[in-house]
């Protein structure tokens, strides 16, 4: 506070003497109107501040405000007892009766937002709502009760601070972290214009682990409001932890910075055990706060570093200006406290290359490095961001990390690395290959234990998969049995737990190389990484060449462009160099030279600027002897038109030069190691040579060091234990180029003798290396071992619901195949790889693609011709699930019967819950509903998630289970329970998130959308398909995406918005999948009801009649009676006269409902035909025709059907 020093003693006069401010002011006449304003202030503040701080009990306020008891429900939310009260309100534990979990809801008291309104106030709530961070408490729903706003957020069962802090005070260290964590959260708040304005222990729950959440936003205020006038002279807050700006009432001059220093109080309590400030009276307290400065904190407590108390005087600067800037520079400047005063050198887990920094010179890349770094400063302090470099091939994309890397070490800041690069030659086969090197990096540096026991506890499927002979681990046996089935979802879950966890002890850089190579399972999974980063501290680093992504039409381009537009990630374009920079490089290079400036022009004019062609042309013409030292000094010895006379015009005839002059030994060292691939083991190069592992590695050595060939990643250990130093090409060019110099056959022996020694220090673990087996006997022309190691490989991506890897990799053992002559070993590789095809095409074509039809009629072929092939089963299943798709629902049937015989004669439990599996549905389809619902409830009962849950592999890549309860869901419906109908939905639905296998989710998220399609609760059809339709997109299940876009626009129709609901159920149907396949007839139905809303009858006549002709050609009955019953009501709207052919439709419909046993829908039929027979004075046979239905029913008088049919039978009655 500032102004004239007799304002403030006149001020204290008043205090402690009880004048009044005209008697104080007798002598300063002109002092009156400003100690009458600060006084009149002050008078108000202590008013607000004693309503803040009322130590009076709960019955008392509640008589006060009229809140005589409690409320038991809150919108959706039963109340279950008062958690705490305060002067803004009063916080309940409550129930979400929809989700069944726990909340805390905050009624906020209507005195406290007396400035505004009920709307403004809901605004404001739901503003808060959008705030998504790990330390900032969740907002799950905002809206008004009873005249009073509330606010539900999740609930967090720990303690606050200020509980911890009566208990024990922190030592200095765990005071700045966890200070840090909270600055972390308050950077990310106000990055969106939010402040606090209550930072305070009690305001900050400590999770298990003492992470801090911040809690309770009930004074927040979005910056633009905080400015405003409005809230000039407002006190807001808790005074011992209110910054000098609250303390004076200018509550209009607060930005975030009000909350930097509420945080250096809750720093300086931590440190200390005290606040700053602290007196008997509020006034007091506000004034020591504006005036008086803080005690340092280690005169209190010795143990603090100064640098630490020098940080927290800082933030509590009386004046904004003197703070920090932003909350993620504290979290910063705290961080590097901690790292220098506990290590001294920064830490990070990365494997570092031996090059120094002397002898590694980069240039024009200065702009791109500080972006980098100014990138990973934020993620420090905030939250995630997904950051792709791009460029062509040679332009240094891999280097600009590698520098962005050095300048974080040596400026001391602490990370943790995860670094992993795709592969040209395994391209899209080897599901999750980067990832897999990115997690086993994290396994190889300084801090390799915590990584390994942090994964194996939050991650154990990928523990699994990336340390050696880990099933032999008892823990992690432990942890496994203790998950759910292993899914794509919960892989997804575990990689994203695991790095935030990481994250949780340094900043976490995630980088990925050449990612136009990735797989779509990789893909997938950094979409729903980048969909989360913003949860905790990690910054993914992409490098792709955006022209190969364009080209191959790569799925990345469309999740870049997703996290785009929701601000989480952006590119940096790289660009050739500039002239400036090569003579840059070149002062750096050759130091103290006399080159020429002409020799710079000429330099980059020959490579055009890019960085790898000018490296090594210089490389090149310094090893020639056209670039010398002559006393200390370099200089060109030709002149620079000889120097031009024999130089390569390109960079990989400047590759070639460089190969041209390798000894033959090392040649032949380096062209083996290219055979192995971008990426090879100096222990395999050493088997393939017959040469000694330490000569060989000596070469490589050199071969890095002096020639540039090769970069030493890291040294491993094979799965026998052999240990081996892993080596990548500097650059793909130069491995691509040593291999094309192999004549075939040479090339061929060669790849069979990589192939044999990773087999070698591979014999107890092959399925981690099948792929790159594969492809290396492929190319050795060995097909049955290339065959045998592409199943393998198959399988594996298969376990992980790769689907498009598994079809591709099968693809390949199939083509290799095809040059083997026919034998029974031939045979019965052809039939398992055509069976692990077969599941993954259901999974991403549609299912009625002729490919699934040739995969599954191959292997029925093979498994007749084999003797007692236990493949049939399956296979014949298959082709049951091709026809019913193409709507030969009658054959499918037949084949259905043949299913149960071939269960029941082997008497396998397995083969007969797929049996019933096959059954029930088919039944239904016909609308026999009786024997479908027998079907259906055998292979419920059957089902054991531990033993069956791998069916969805062999059968149909779905579930069958969560089949068979989303379709006894909709038997339920139609026999007339729709109360049992929506519970066995909900069954359905929970045990498809609990496998979390992602397209038998899809499969019952459509199932269950139609249930509630035919109880008319639009609504739910939105939520459920909109999920559908985000989970189908991202996993290419366009079968269920169709068929999901056509229900979801029959909900908009049906919620008044047509137009859109019509142009989208369009789209579903130019799309294909689902409405190409036995959904067809319903699907038209569908789009029909929704043309109906749309008044447009004729064109819904013409969509049913060709909906009523294909479920006659296809034999799937059972929405024929809706399909009349619309028919007849659409007629009506065309011609209200036309009753005749009406009631024939509803006629139809009724018989046909009655056939089926579909009381349902022949309620549905009796209500139009009694509407009908009603408006047209037959209501004594309107009442008859409906209430022996309508009486019939047990359940479900509060679904919508059953309401419409009791208010028109009390119509019929009345009239």
């Amino acid at each position: 506070m500032t102004g004239d020093p007799k304002v403030l003693e006149l001020l204290e006069e008043i205090l402690s003497s009880g004048k009044t401010p005209e008697e104080v002011c007798l002598s300063f006449p002109d002092l009156l109107p400003e100690v009458l304003r600060r006084w009149e202030d002050f008078q108000r503040f202590d008013l607000q501040i004693q309503s803040l701080l009322s130590t009076r009990n709960a019955d008392e306020i509640c008589q006060e405000e009229g809140a005589t008891v409690q409320p038991s429900m809150v919108g959706r939310y039963t109340i279950q007892k008062t958690l705490g009260k305060g002067g803004f309100g009063t916080v309940y534990l409550g129930r979400d009766t929809q989700l069944d979990r726990s909340v805390a809801i905050k009624l906020i008291r209507p005195d406290r937002r007396e400035a505004q309104s009920g709307v403004d106030a809901l605004s404001e709530a739901r503003r808060l709502a959008q705030l998504r961070h790990p330390g900032i408490v969740a907002v799950h729903d905002v809206g008004i009760h009873e005249g009073q706003c509330y606010i539900v957020s999740e609930f967090i069962d720990g303690p606050d601070l200020s509980q911890r802090l009566k208990n024990q005070r922190l030592d200095w260290k765990e005071s700045v972290l966890l200070a840090a964590r909270v600055a972390d959260a308050l950077a990310y708040a106000h990055a969106r214009r939010v402040i606090h304005r209550d930072i305070k222990p009690a305001n900050i729950i400590l999770l298990g682990d003492d992470t801090p959440v911040l809690v309770d936003f009930g004074l927040a205020l979005d910056e633009n409001r905080a400015s405003g006038t409005t809230m000039l002279g407002i006190v807001a807050g808790t005074p011992w932890y209110m910054s000098p700006e609250q303390a004076s009432g200018n509550a209009h001059q607060m930005d975030g910075r009000t909350d930097i220093y509420s945080l250096g109080v809750v720093l300086y309590e931590m440190l200390t055990g005290r606040v700053p400030f602290h007196a008997t009276g509020t006034s007091e307290v506000l004034r020591q706060v504006r005036d008086d400065a803080p005690q340092p904190p280690r005169q209190l407590a010795g143990d603090i570093p100064p640098k630490v108390e020098q940080i927290c005087l800082k933030a509590l600067s009386k004046q904004q200006k003197d703070r920090y800037t932003t909350a993620a520079d504290f979290a910063v400047t705290l961080r590097r406290t901690i790292l220098v005063e506990v290590t001294g050198t920064p830490q990070f887990w990365m494997t570092h290359s031996r090059r120094s920094k002397e002898d590694c010179h980069t240039v024009g890349r200065r702009d791109e490095i500080e972006d980098l770094v100014r990138a990973f400063d934020a993620v420090s302090a905030s939250q995630g961001e997904v950051i792709c470099v791009t460029g062509e091939p040679g332009i240094g994309k891999t280097t600009i990390l590698d520098e962005f890397l050095r300048e974080l070490v040596e400026t001391g800041r602490t990370f943790a690395l995860a670094k992993g690069k795709c592969s040209e030659r395994l391209a899209g086969a080897e599901a999750y290959l980067p990832v897999l090197d990115a997690l086993e990096s994290l396994l190889q540096g300084d801090q390799a234990n915590f990584a390994a026991e942090t994964m194996k506890s939050t991650a154990p499927n990928w523990y699994e998969q990336i340390v050696p002979l880990a099933s032999n681990d008892s823990s992690l046996t432990i942890t496994l049995a203790e998950t759910k089935a292993v899914s794509q979802e919960r892989l997804k879950r575990e990689f994203f737990s695991y790095l935030r966890e990481l994250s949780k002890r340094a900043p976490l850089i995630l980088f990925i190389d050449d990612l136009h190579w990735a797989d779509t399972a990789t893909i997938d999974l950094l979409a729903y990484l980048g969909s989360r980063c913003s949860e905790f501290r990690v910054l993914v680093v992409l490098t792709y060449r955006q022209s190969e992504l364009i080209l191959a039409n790569h799925p990345w381009e469309k999740v870049k462009l997703d996290l785009q537009a929701r601000r989480i990630c952006r590119e940096i374009c790289l660009e050739f160099l500039s002239e400036d920079d090569l003579a840059r490089y070149l002062d750096l290079e050759f130091p103290e030279h006399q080159f020429p400036k002409a020799f710079t022009a000429f330099v980059h004019d020959r490579t055009e600027g890019s960085p790898l062609f000018m490296v090594d042309l210089l490389r090149y013409l310094r090893d020639q002897g056209g670039l010398s030292k002559q006393g200390g000094t370099w200089r060109i010895s030709k002149s620079i038109q000889e120097l031009g006379h024999d130089l390569p015009e390109s960079v990989r005839g400047m590759i070639q030069r460089k190969i041209d002059h390798l000894s033959e030994g090392d040649l032949q060292l380096l062209v083996a190691a290219s055979v192995q691939g971008y990426e090879f083991d100096s222990a395999v190069v050493a088997n393939v040579l017959v040469r000694d592992t330490v000569e060989v590695e000596e070469r490589l050595d050199e071969l890095e060091q002096v020639y540039a060939f090769i970069q030493l990643q890291r040294e491993q250990t094979f799965a026998d234990q052999t240990i081996t130093l892993r080596y990548r090409f500097v650059h793909v060019l130069y491995q691509n180029m040593l291999e094309a110099s192999l004549r075939p056959t040479r090339r061929a022996a060669l790849s069979a003798a990589v192939a044999k020694a990773l087999l070698a220090f591979h014999t107890s673990d092959t399925e981690a290396v099948a792929a790159e087996l594969a492809m290396l006997f492929e190319r050795a022309r060995e097909m049955s071992k290339a065959a045998g190691y592409f199943l393998k490989a198959a399988r594996k991506a298969a376990r992980l619901f790769a689907n498009e890897e598994v079809v591709s990799l099968a693809r390949r053992g199939l083509k290799a195949l095809e040059a083997l002559p026919a034998t029974p070993e031939r045979d019965r590789m052809e039939l398992a790889l055509q069976i692990t095809l077969g599941p993954a095409l259901f999974a991403t074509d549609d299912w009625t693609a002729l490919e699934v039809e040739t995969a599954y009629t191959r292997a029925e072929e093979l498994s007749r011709q084999l003797p007692d092939s236990p493949e049939l089963f399956a296979t014949l299943w298959g082709l049951f699930l091709f026809r019913i798709a193409r709507g030969r629902v009658q054959k499918g049937l037949n084949e259905g019967h043949k299913l149960l015989s071939l269960a029941q004669g082997v008497n396998d439990s397995g083969q007969l819950l797929q049996a019933h599996h096959a059954l029930g549905p088919t039944y239904g389809l016909q609308g026999d509903w009786e024997s479908a619902q027998k079907h259906l409830q055998q292979a419920i009962a059957a089902y054991d998630i531990n033993e069956h849950r791998g069916h969805a592999l062999l059968y149909g890549g779905h579930d069958p289970c969560t089949c068979c309860q989303a379709f006894s869901a909709k038997a339920l419906w139609m026999l007339g329970f729709p109360d049992q109908s929506i519970q066995r939905a909900g069954e359905a639905i929970a045990l498809a998130r609990k496998i979390g296998h992602p397209t038998s989710l899809a499969h019952t998220q459509f199932s269950v959308a139609m249930v509630h399609q035919f109880l008319q609760n639009a609504r739910e059809v939105l939520t459920i398909t909109e999920e559908l339709q985000t989970l189908a997109a991202d996993q290419g299940l366009f079968f269920y995406l169709s068929g999901g876009m056509v229900l979801h626009g029959w909900a908009l129709a049906e919620l008044g918005q047509v137009g859109d609901g019509v142009i989208q159920i369009r789209e579903g149907f130019e799309s294909g999948g689902a409405v190409k396949a036995h959904w067809r007839s319903y699907l038209l139905l569908v789009s029909a009801d929704a043309y109906g809303k749309s008044g447009q009858w004729a064109h819904g006549l013409a969509v049913l009649s060709e909906a009523i002709d294909l479920a006659r050609a296809t034999e799937i009955h059972f929405c024929e009676p809706e399909m009349h019953r619309l028919q007849g009501e659409f007629l009506l709207r065309v011609d209200p006269s036309d009753t005749l052919n009406a009631e024939a439709c509803f006629q139809r419909a009724m018989e046909q409902a009655r056939f089926q046993q579909a009381k349902s829908l022949l309620l549905r039929a009796s209500i139009s035909i009694a509407r009908m027979w009603h408006n047209h004075g037959r209501s004594v046979e309107a009442y008859a025709v409906l209430n022996d239905v309508y009486r019939s029913y047990t359940e479900g008088k509060t679904t919508p059907d059953l309401i419409i049919a009791a208010d028109l039978l009390n119509d019929t009655t009345s009239s």
